[in-house]
């Protein structure tokens, strides 16, 4: 599965365990507090740090709700440095400041992350143990029915080699209505996305 975000994950210093040796040789048995590593685990603290940010601002929002904002306020990154784009780096690298003053924000509600697992093929005893309640899945859900800010979809086999796919696609995206307006809290409001172009990736996003 795709990242969410990009976040700073090189030559990271942080605490380390004290159980486990810095180094990948099993035969050292030298200890430190700190270590400095790089790898995608280094953002997760990152992260985390910016969620405890926003929350501070938003006490009430729910874990989505941040992510939300999160992912909808993240820096644009240049995908001619990362041919995998979106795959590799979420939505952009991660914008606390920005965070703080979003837009639109995509919540889920109790039961969406359920039938959103039901919906990619989970069956109800797995997602049981995962809830660590009775959970059944409810009616037939698709998958892109999930509130989620961002809008993924797979491009069919025929297609692709019809198309002579490459990552350096053109896309014309058109968004109706441009401009949501809201009266009250907690309302919801449609709108429509359209992706034209004369080739399209394997994915989008």
């Amino acid at each position: 599965m795709q990242p969410d975000r990009n976040a700073p994950s090189g030559d990271i210093l942080a605490a380390y365990s004290p159980v486990a040796s810095h180094s990948t040789t099993t035969t050292d048995r030298r200890r430190v507090k700190y270590n400095i590593i790089s790898g995608t685990s280094m953002s997760c603290p990152h992260v985390t740090g910016v969620v405890a940010y926003v929350k501070t601002f938003q006490p009430h929002w729910s874990p989505s709700a941040i992510r939300s904002a999160l992912l909808t306020t993240a820096f644009p990154m240049d995908p001619s440095n990362n041919p995998d784009g979106e795959f590799a780096y979420g939505s952009g690298h991660v914008n606390p400041v920005k965070a703080i003053d979003y837009g639109l924000v995509y919540d889920t509600v109790k039961g969406d992350n359920i039938r959103f697992l039901c919906s990619i093929g989970y069956v109800e005893g797995t997602i049981r143990i995962v809830t660590g309640h009775n959970s059944s899945c409810p009616e037939k859900t698709l998958p892109r029915d999930y509130t989620y800010p961002t809008l993924t979809a797979a491009i069919p086999q025929y297609l692709l080699k019809l198309q002579h796919i490459s990552y350096n696609s053109k896309l014309e995206i058109k968004v109706v209505s441009q401009v949501l307006s809201f009266k009250s809290l907690m309302e919801k409001k449609p709108y429509n996305v359209t992706v034209t172009g004369k080739t399209l990736k394997p994915f989008l996003m």
